[in-house]
């Protein structure tokens, strides 16, 4: 199979490879079995980089005989914004979640029922209740109202 992309299009596929990657090695799982795939086809889509003249973003090791972003991408490319952003929502959010989910499990303890008890529909309703609470809190104060 042949997939035509302009420059442009590469150019942001390299952002796509460097999301993805970072997703992949951020939290590195060395028993993640498809991780080599992964960064193989990584490789090999960066080994293009030339051709559409992408090559100041990436750069070749000739002694590993791998592929990396430079630095100059790293420092032009804006990925790290999107990281950010990511990172930034997500602990937001996770940290709403978990700490719904503790209220709610400690709400049903403290009445010696379970999740199975109240049945998971109305599990996920008094979950997602909490969590939007706790997010309009976070929104407003931030952390300054997070006690532990």
């Amino acid at each position: 199979m042949n997939i035509e992309l302009s420059k442009q299009e590469y150019r942001r596929l390299l952002d796509i490879l460097y999301l993805g990657q970072w997703m992949l090695s951020a939290h590195d799982n060395e028993d993640d079995p498809d991780k080599a795939a992964y960064d193989a086809l990584i490789q090999k889509l960066y080994s293009h980089a030339a051709k559409f003249d992408c090559d100041p973003f990436i750069e070749h090791s000739e002694e590993l005989d791998e592929f990396w972003p430079t630095r100059l991408y790293e420092d032009t490319s804006g990925v790290f914004e999107h990281v950010d952003n990511y990172n930034e929502e997500t602990f937001w959010d996770e940290l709403a979640h978990r700490l719904a989910q503790r209220d709610v499990n400690n709400a049903l303890e403290q009445q010696g029922k379970t999740r199975e008890d109240l049945g998971m529909e109305a599990y996920i309703t008094l979950v997602t209740e909490f969590e939007e609470g706790y997010l309009d809190i976070f929104e407003r104060y931030g952390l300054e109202r997070v006690e532990v």
